[in-house]
């Protein structure tokens, strides 16, 4: 899981439901969570992205998807 945290922290802060820090510090960590509560477009963006994965049929679907075509 570790190896890909820089890639899901920068695809988070890229779509715009997140920010993504390169270290982590009691400042940058509260700036961060000043700035994501206080600006609703994050809450916007991920709320669209749950209901879009939710509409296409989530993990399940997803996870059934895969082993679909593994088992072909």
């Amino acid at each position: 899981q570790g190896k890909y945290q820089f890639i899901n922290a920068g695809i988070v802060n890229q779509v715009g439901v997140g920010i993504s820090l390169l270290q982590a510090t009691p400042v940058t960590l509260r700036l961060s969570v000043d700035k994501l509560l206080a600006d609703t477009t994050f809450r916007e963006k991920a709320s669209s992205i749950g209901a879009t994965l939710r509409a296409t049929g989530g993990a399940s679907k997803a996870t059934n998807e895969i082993l679909a075509v593994l088992n072909q």
